[in-house]
């Protein structure tokens, strides 16, 4: 028994419809589960960020404040933060921010302060 034409081009749509579905489902699953750090920054954001300076090494040891004017003195678009070591921070990527991580005793630079 052969079916007839209009059953075939049903079955047809029907099933591109559904695969459509799909489609939508796993773009919307892949989109809520992305971890990846490009879902967050914008290419707006991103200009902001001097392409050669991402870290100063040289601030290590430097009284917290004096590091943070200067940093800010010669980046004015990063959003500066002088945090005390051992403080629960957020694990998230900021183009705009430098932590610097200070000794609350001595008032000085324990880490690198970098972009992040």
């Amino acid at each position: 028994m052969r079916l007839p034409e209009r059953f075939w081009k049903k079955a047809a749509t029907w099933s591109l419809v559904a695969l459509a579905l799909l489609l939508c489902a796993l773009v919307a699953i892949q989109t809520t589960t992305s971890t990846s750090i490009f879902s967050y920054i914008t290419r707006a954001e991103m200009q902001h960020v001097p392409p050669t300076v991402h870290e100063w090494p040289h601030l290590k040891g430097v009284d917290a404040n004096e590091a943070k004017n200067f940093i800010e003195d010669h980046h004015r678009t990063l959003n500066v933060l002088l945090v005390p070591e051992g403080s629960a921070t957020t694990k998230d990527f900021r183009p705009d921010r430098v932590r610097i991580f200070y000794d609350k005793d001595s008032n000085l630079v324990v880490t690198v302060p970098q972009i992040g």
